[in-house]
């Protein structure tokens, strides 16, 4: 047997059940939804004595379909909202508070009206039918509207077993069934309505303390299509499921899948792309066909290769069949910069490429000359490849994408992002040469230097930065203004490396440097195109770094 629910929990869960139903097309026409509860007819005499009467319905059974299921749970007594259980909750409320006579009035008529369209009685709430023949025979029973909708409930919508009083209706066409359920669910509706204006003005007056969420929260969903940004992995038929209570690992069976590898999944977009030098190959692919469109003379693919460049190629074609190449364009995506990486990753492989082969099944389809790189071109590739590339790794350690910028950049760009990726990774390396000048507090020469975490703009890229420390084993330390009257205590200090070194540079949130022997062998930046030689490190003394902050 399910425990049973508090007071506040029922009428917390009525709340959101109420505010649905509140929502509902057929309910925010108030005027058009108090005359479907009242049973309106609408009677035409004629001259002749023939009357016409015409009883308005919701223009769509689907619609009103929807209205009657938001409100099914406040009928059925197994339900925790079940309308009986939401009055003795508010009734038990009212009895611990001192209402106003307004709101217990209001409460007396809302429980005499719920009371009365009980869906388990015979009794009317609007009218009642009886049927025969003109002569008389194959009468009927009186049948209430309850019993109608009851037998629309039971017999025609959710159920299949109309039992009981319900029975009765079915001697009767669908229509009448509908139109009583009409009647007695919008009415239903209304004192549902009815119901939460009391809650929010016991609310309202802090005789009832429920929560603020049960009426910021959404109820009804307004989305056409889900759209989610997720990550798609696959593994062959009948391997286990991940479970995330236990690993958010997905398991060494389920691969992460790329674009190329979705679309390679159907046979006839699998396309092979091979980078060769005269006597070498340098670089075999996957590709896949995203797009074909067949003109009258003319036939067009559009490929992706290395999941950031586009393919598209014209043909010549007759009938189908292609007859020559007529043009051939490569677009390289980069509104990621993993895009970026992966796009100019491919450029390098093609760099040192002399042809581009496009193999379908085990044929060579196309194959096309690359243009020789220069020099600079070259350096210009595997500059944009090493930045790129820092970024993307600094993208995975903080968990995040930064926006993409096509500003120009500077080598101290190329050389600060550097050090932010190592520092990020827990590697200690080289920094400036210096000096660099320090304040500090306590008149003390500083043995480091502390620099906050921080955010660089790198080629108009948006970089954070962890805190780090700057130190030389051998640095100089020179005083250069003495403490000040009127700030005692405050002095201020430049610090510069031995000869043409380099500040070592660490971040202690990401590693711990316990003495001067960490800081001996810096990785180094190794970014093509700049030196960062220094010379032979000196036996400095080993000295443990003063840890305060500078």
């Amino acid at each position: 047997m399910a425990a049973q629910l508090d007071d506040l929990t029922v009428l917390a869960r009525f709340v959101i059940r109420a505010r649905r139903v509140e929502a509902h097309s057929l309910v925010q026409d108030e005027k058009t939804l108090l005359g479907y509860a009242k049973g309106t007819f609408k009677v035409t005499l004629g001259f002749d004595g023939a009357a016409i009467i015409r009883r308005p319905l919701p223009e769509n059974e689907e619609e009103f379909e929807s209205l009657v299921a938001r409100i099914r749970p406040l009928t059925l007594k197994s339900e925790p909202i079940y309308y009986a259980k939401v009055l003795g909750a508010l009734e038990r409320v009212l009895e611990q508070c001192a209402p106003s006579a307004e709101v217990l009035s209001e409460y007396q008529a809302l429980k005499v009206s719920w009371e009365a369209t009980d869906l388990q009685g015979t009794q009317v709430q609007g009218y009642s039918v009886q049927r025969s023949r003109l002569d008389g025979s194959e009468a009927t029973k009186h049948v209430s509207d309850t019993q109608f909708a009851a037998a629309w409930v039971y017999a025609d919508l959710v159920h299949a077993d109309a039992q009981g009083p319900k029975a009765e209706a079915l001697a009767f066409d669908l229509v009448e069934r509908y139109a009583a359920a009409v009647l007695v669910f919008c009415g239903a509706a209304v004192r549902v309505v009815r119901t939460l204006r009391l809650i929010e003005h016991l609310r309202a007056a802090n005789l009832l303390d429920l929560a603020d969420e049960l009426w910021s929260q959404k109820v009804t969903v307004d989305a056409t299509e889900i759209v989610e940004e997720a990550e798609v992995f696959m593994a062959p038929v009948g391997a286990p499921m991940p479970n995330l209570m236990s690993s958010v690992e997905m398991g060494e069976d389920w691969k992460s899948i790329s674009v190329t590898e979705m679309l390679r999944l159907e046979t006839a977009n699998r396309v092979t792309v091979l980078l060769r030098d005269d006597d070498r190959d340098i670089e075999t692919s996957d590709a896949a066909v995203i797009r074909r469109e067949e003109g009258e003379e003319s036939m067009t693919w559009e490929a992706l290769i290395a999941e950031s460049a586009l393919c598209r190629l014209v043909f010549e074609a007759e009938s189908g069949e292609i007859r020559s190449i007529r043009s051939m364009e490569l677009q390289f995506l980069d509104h990621t910069h993993s895009l970026r990486l992966s796009a100019y990753e491919f450029k390098l492989k093609m760099f040192q490429a002399k042809t581009l082969t496009l193999q379908v099944g085990d044929q060579n389809w196309v194959t096309l000359r690359i243009p020789e790189a220069s020099e600079e071109e070259l350096l210009q590739q595997q500059v944009l490849f090493e930045m790129t590339r820092d970024i993307v790794l600094i993208e995975q350690i903080a968990n995040r994408r930064f926006t993409t910028s096509s500003e120009p950049f500077t080598n101290d760009d190329r050389m600060a992002l550097r050090v932010a990726r190592l520092t990020w990774e827990g590697k200690i390396t080289r920094w400036i040469q210096g000096p660099i000048q320090v304040t500090t507090e306590n008149g003390l020469p500083p043995s480091q230097i502390q620099i906050p975490a921080q955010t660089l703009s790198i080629g108009g890229v948006e970089i954070p930065t962890p805190e780090i420390r700057l130190r030389h084993p051998g640095m100089d330390i020179t005083e250069l203004q003495p403490e000040s009257p009127l700030k005692p205590g405050v002095k201020l200090y430049e610090l510069r490396p031995p000869g043409q070194a380099f500040f070592r540079v660490w971040a202690p949130g990401q590693v711990q440097v316990s003495s001067d022997a960490d800081l001996a062998s810096p990785v180094p930046w190794g970014l093509p195109g700049i030196q960062e030689a220094e010379p032979l490190e000196t036996d400095a003394a080993l000295v443990e770094p003063d840890q305060q902050k500078q």
